[in-house]
């Protein structure tokens, strides 16, 4: 589910890995 949440939320972009 932490791939749903927006890069800028997370420290690193998962969405782009």
């Amino acid at each position: 589910m932490a791939q749903q949440l927006p890069c800028v939320s997370s420290p690193r972009p998962l969405l782009a890995v």
